[in-house]
């Protein structure tokens, strides 16, 4: 199917149909191997070449990324929004 952003660029949105599954891993009967089984895929595409001036990231990692640096460091905010934010206290 088409990703969300090529649906909203057509001129009319019809024949679409999104389902989002949310699975609680604990519920499941091998929940403790499946770390172990993510993380082995996850070595396996590490493992891959990446293109030229590229890093291999899979899906969401760059969201962890950012949250453990602002975790660390704070949420960083441009000057000027941040002076707007404090004129309004």
């Amino acid at each position: 199917g088409l990703s969300t952003y090529e649906i909203s660029q057509r001129k009319y949105e019809y024949a679409l149909s999104q389902v989002f599954v949310a699975i609680d891993l604990q519920q499941l009967k091998n929940y403790k191997g499946i770390e172990a089984c993510i993380n082995t895929i996850i070595t396996d595409y590490k493992q891959s070449i990446p293109a030229e001036g590229k890093e291999i990231l899979y899906p969401g990692e760059r969201v962890v990324k950012s949250r453990e640096r602002n975790l660390k460091s704070g949420i960083p905010v441009m000057k000027t929004v941040w002076e707007r934010i404090e004129a309004l206290l």
